[in-house]
C-alpha cells in the first residue's frame, strides 16, 4: 500500500546507492602520495563532503599544486572506476519499486562528472531523470542545506511530503537542519557508526527500504 504523506524520495549518492567510498579514498591517498602529502584513511575520511577542489584546496594553498592534485585524482579515478565502483545489490531493483510508488532525486556532494559517470555504469541513469543536483549546482557544502532545498525547488516538493536518504553525519545535520526526514543508510560503508543512533530511522538492509518508507506513517 502506498504512503500518501510521502511523495519525494531524495538519495545521496555515494555510498547510499553505490559502494564507493573506499574507492574515493583510495583516489585521494593516490593523488596525496604524487604530492608528497601522507594522510591516513581516516584522516582522508574525515576530510570528505565537499567536492575535490575544494579538499585539495584546504591543503595546498598554491593554484599550481591544487590543479596537479586533481590531475592526479581524476587520473586515477578514470583509471580504476569502472572496476572500483559498484551498485549494492538489490538497489536497482529496489530503486525500480520505488519509482512505481515515489518520485526519486539525487542530491549529491559529487561533482557531475563523477554522478554521471557512476550512472552510466550502473545502469540508473533513467531512475532519476534531471532530477538531481550535484556541488556544481551549488555554492556552499553539506551539510549547508542549499542542496537539498534546490532538489525540492527543482521538483516543487516540501519537507512535508519527502524523505532523504544518506550514509553520513553530513546527511544527517542536513536533513535535521531543516526538518525533513532521514532514514540512514546502515548497509554502506561506515554502517551506523557514521549516524548517532536515536537521530533518525536506521535501515540496515535495502530489500526492506520500500516496506519501512511505504509504513511511515502507519
Amino acid at each position: 500500500m502506498k504512503n500518501d504523506h510521502i511523495e519525494y524520495i531524495f538519495f545521496d549518492l555515494d555510498n547510499t546507492i553505490v559502494d564507493s567510498l573506499p574507492f574515493i579514498i583510495e583516489c585521494y591517498k593516490y593523488s596525496f602520495s604524487k604530492m608528497k602529502k601522507e594522510f591516513t584513511i581516516d584522516e582522508i575520511d574525515s576530510m570528505l563532503g565537499p567536492p575535490e577542489d575544494v579538499i585539495f584546496g584546504r591543503v595546498f594553498k598554491s593554484k599550481e599544486k591544487i590543479k596537479n592534485a586533481i590531475s592526479y585524482f581524476r587520473e586515477y579515478y578514470e583509471k580504476n572506476y569502472k572496476k572500483k565502483i559498484h551498485i549494492y545489490p538489490q538497489m536497482n531493483e529496489v530503486l525500480h519499486k520505488l519509482i512505481n510508488s515515489y518520485k526519486l532525486s539525487l542530491v549529491t556532494g559529487a561533482t557531475r562528472k563523477h554522478l554521471e559517470s557512476v550512472l552510466s555504469l550502473c545502469h540508473i541513469r533513467d531512475i532519476f531523470g534531471s532530477s538531481m543536483i550535484t556541488s556544481d549546482d551549488v555554492s556552499s557544502y553539506k551539510p549547508n542545506p542549499e542542496c537539498l532545498y534546490k532538489a525540492m525547488d527543482m521538483v516543487h516538493a516540501d519537507v512535508s511530503n519527502s524523505i532523504y536518504i544518506g550514509d553520513s553525519v553530513l546527511d544527517l545535520y542536513l536533513s535535521k537542519s531543516i526538518g525533513i526526514k532521514f532514514i540512514g543508510a546502515a548497509w554502506g560503508y561506515k554502517g551506523v557508526n557514521s549516524i548517532e543512533k536515536n537521530d533518525c530511522i536506521h535501515v540496515y538492509d535495502i530489500y526492506t527500504l520500500k516496506d519501512v518508507i511505504d509504513n511511515l506513517y502507519k
